[in-house]
């Protein structure tokens, strides 16, 4: 880490990250309880269909970028508080296994549109930095963190639905003023970049073309190899993450619990080693600790005792969400549409 890492700058962007983590996981996890008491059998398969939905969200923000006007995206942010703190309210107090998962894909496609466009601001501070995935751990580790104080010292459904409305306010205030920010910077560069361009001569610019699309090109295979084997990896994680939720619906274990801080450690420790030696290490890191992701599997299968998979899961997950996320936003400062 080099010696801005701790900038206030810098924490602006980790608090808006970690309030996005806290946000997704806890709402997923208290997704997972509501289920769990209606219809414990079916919690692994609703579970699957909200972070669909939140795929497809991150997904869709491209498209709202591009077409939405500046004025209406604000009235969007302030209409996605009350929508939301609005869901919540219904998914919280709701006994129906139906209105629950559909409430819950309705708020992870909105969490996904929010989640997409919060990194993509990142992306733009980040693109010139050095610690990208050592920021976004300690982002990963804080929402852990904000999420397992909520969970264990919340009990209340009211109060619960008056802190996250209160979060929402405060990380999309937080969103609007960086956001503001970057407009006024990306517009100053592009009046710098177009008086440079009328310097420079149509050959040059030619040249640069060629050059920039021979880029893009590379850029969209790497983008093809890195989305495969994401979806491989992620193949072995999501069971491991459904064998886990299986555990917690049938109340073996709660998984809101102390090892869960595991989770927070491994994210932070995951960014500060991905980013040695400018992140050459990092897939090699990443290999590594998909094998022990692998014998973790054996271990809960062949019936050993669950927390040893649990801690095993936990410290592997935190390097995987870090590692993918990293990748991701470093892909996206060399493509066309970094929004997606």
């Amino acid at each position: 880490m080099n010696k801005d890492f701790f900038s206030k700058e810098r924490f602006k962007y980790i608090i808006i990250l970690a309030l996005f983590n806290y946000i997704f996981l806890g709402t997923e996890y208290l997704f997972d309880n509501i289920v769990g008491d209606i219809k414990p059998q079916s919690v692994v398969t609703a579970q699957s269909y909200i972070l669909g939905a939140s795929v497809l969200g991150f997904l869709f923000f491209a498209i709202i970028k591009k077409y939405i006007n500046k004025k209406l995206k604000h009235g969007l942010l302030s209409a996605f508080i009350v929508v939301e703190t609005l869901l919540f309210a219904l998914m919280e107090y709701s006994e129906s296994y139906g209105f629950v998962v559909i409430t819950g894909c309705v708020m992870f496609a909105l969490f996904g549109v929010m989640g997409s466009a919060v990194y993509y601001i990142a992306s733009v501070y980040l693109k010139s930095n050095r610690n990208v995935a050592s920021t976004i751990g300690l982002a990963y580790g804080l929402g852990i963190m904000f999420q397992f104080g909520d969970n264990n010292i919340v009990a209340s459904k009211i109060a619960r639905l008056i802190i996250f409305a209160i979060v929402l306010v405060v990380w999309i205030a937080i969103i609007l003023n960086l956001y503001l920010e970057e407009n006024a910077e990306s517009q100053n560069e592009k009046s710098r970049k177009l008086k440079y361009e009328k310097t420079e001569s149509k050959n040059i610019e030619c040249k640069n073309t060629a050059s920039k699309n021979a880029e893009y090109i590379n850029s969209r295979i790497t983008a093809i190899v890195l989305i495969i084997t994401i979806m491989l990896m992620a193949c072995i994680f999501s069971t491991l993450d459904n064998i886990v939720t299986y555990y917690h619906s049938k109340g073996i274990m709660d998984i809101g619990q102390y090892p869960r801080l595991l989770l927070a450690i491994s994210g932070v420790v995951a960014g500060v080693l991905f980013d040695l030696k400018e992140r050459k290490l990092m897939c090699l890191i990443m290999y590594s600790v998909t094998l022990l992701s692998t014998i973790c599997m054996l271990v809960i299968t062949m019936g050993e005792p669950f927390i040893i998979g649990l801690v095993v899961f936990y410290l592997s997950a935190g390097f995987f969400s870090v590692f993918f996320t990293t990748a991701f936003v470093n892909l996206s400062f060399e493509m066309k549409t970094p929004e997606l």
